[in-house]
């Protein structure tokens, strides 16, 4: 078993080894309780300004010989954060307008890991007038593949839910890579989609050779 400060924050958590296997087995388990998420996300990434609190647990085993039979789930929750620091919520304000004037403080997300990827099933950024959620699958070789959505007033009991089928012209599908995102409207015409940087998504008009003129 460990026990130790975290950034600012507390992790504590036991690791089993087991030698006497073949491919060298391990299992790993690790709680966080209020780690700096600005000082840690600056660290991993040089993100800057996040802010927030974060708290969550994991429970990872697999082989010392490969990723491949490697297992896990969890759950993270960031409290009194400024999320929109981050890259990828931020880029995401610039096609939903409203994200960009809210504060988003919280956010939560469980995980489970398998088949060489971390599969997130409900995550949740409260944004207080609009809310996102989103579920998909981030690769060990860093693409990506979800499907994020916009909710008005969701918070507010009754009002979210009948305004929850407009959520469909805010949904979008996020994919290449982590260090090169590509964003894609899921239900927009496919002539606007020239507007996401998407030119081979539009149809083009065929260019006719024709032969010139003779005198």
């Amino acid at each position: 078993q460990f026990s130790s400060d975290f950034y600012d924050g507390r992790l504590t958590g036991d690791a089993v080894f087991d030698f006497s296997a073949i491919e060298g087995e391990w299992a790993f388990h690790c709680r966080v309780d209020r780690a700096d998420f600005d000082r840690l996300t600056h660290d991993l990434w040089d993100y800057k300004e996040v802010m927030g609190r974060m708290t969550g647990w994991g429970e990872i085993n697999g082989t010392l010989q490969n990723s491949r039979g490697l297992k896990g789930l969890g759950e993270i929750k960031i409290a009194d954060g400024v999320l929109w620091k981050i890259p990828l919520f931020g880029e995401l304000s610039k096609f939903i307008p409203l994200l960009g004037v809210q504060k988003a403080t919280k956010a939560v997300a469980g995980f489970t890991i398998n088949n060489e990827k971390v599969h997130f099933e409900d995550m949740n950024v409260n944004a207080g007038i609009m809310s996102l959620t989103a579920k998909g699958d981030y690769k060990f070789d860093e693409s990506l593949d979800f499907i994020v959505q916009g909710h008005f007033f969701r918070w507010l009991f009754g009002v979210g839910w009948v305004l929850d089928p407009f959520t469909k012209a805010f949904e979008y599908h996020l994919g290449g890579k982590l260090t090169d995102r590509k964003w894609k409207p899921r239900f927009v015409p496919k002539e606007m989609l020239f507007q996401f940087g998407d030119d081979d998504a539009t149809d083009k008009p065929k260019t006719e050779h024709k032969d010139a003129p003779t005198h």
